[in-house]
């Protein structure tokens, strides 16, 4: 059994409403599941057999809150919305396809494709800003976490994910993208608090 201390991450990517489906940025945006979505997570879902689970924690936005409660409902977990997990926030950029965005920021997108980090999205949250919320909001809810929810879902939106997954993975989160390339809908991850704890509050000064 772990230590009180000790957790087991899934690692939930929320990549299912219809403007994931067409190519367009989805960033904060309130959208719901979509059917092509929910089938493609059931057949991981199926894919990676039975799922023991004691909580899982979701982003607010709708998608991600419907896959929780299904995610969930397979495995009796409770599910608790925390809103510090929402996705980064890219102000004007939200709702338009990678043609429009090089047409109309040619330079800004470009480096953003290269490392998001570079760039101050129009009207957006800052990426480095976003980061220290994403990875805070996880530790503080694990921290409230009973001991006894040792095995966690955590569902957020793709590149909430990404930064999870590469703060997760020591890797610096300047590799979202490489993070994202190819990556599954879901990843295990064992955890400890304390060694959480003390990287979270290193992600301020990384570059």
């Amino acid at each position: 059994m772990a230590k009180a201390r000790d957790f087991t991450l899934l690692l939930i990517r929320s990549c299912a409403t219809e403007w994931d489906d067409c190519g367009r940025l989805v960033g904060s945006s309130d959208l719901p599941l979509c059917e092509s979505g929910r089938g493609r997570l059931e057949q991981a879902l199926d894919a990676m057999g039975p799922i023991d689970l004691d909580l899982v924690f979701s982003s607010p936005d709708e998608s991600s809150v419907q896959i929780a409660e299904l995610v969930a409902g397979s495995t009796n977990a409770r599910v608790r919305v925390v809103e510090s997990l929402a996705d980064i926030h890219l102000g004007l950029w939200e709702g338009l396809q990678a043609d429009q965005l090089a047409e109309r920021y040619p330079t800004a997108f470009r480096q953003w494709q290269a490392d998001p980090g570079s760039v101050q999205v129009p009207g957006g949250e800052s990426f480095h800003g976003a980061r220290e919320r994403i990875v805070d909001g996880l530790v503080r809810a694990m921290e409230k976490s009973r001991a006894r929810n040792t095995r966690i879902g955590v569902v957020v939106r793709p590149m909430a994910w990404a930064v999870l997954r590469c703060w997760l993975g020591s890797m610096p989160s300047s590799q979202v993208w490489e993070a994202l390339r190819d990556a599954p809908l879901l990843a295990w991850h064992e955890a400890d608090l304390g060694q959480l704890l003390s990287a979270a509050g290193s992600t301020d000064s990384e570059s």
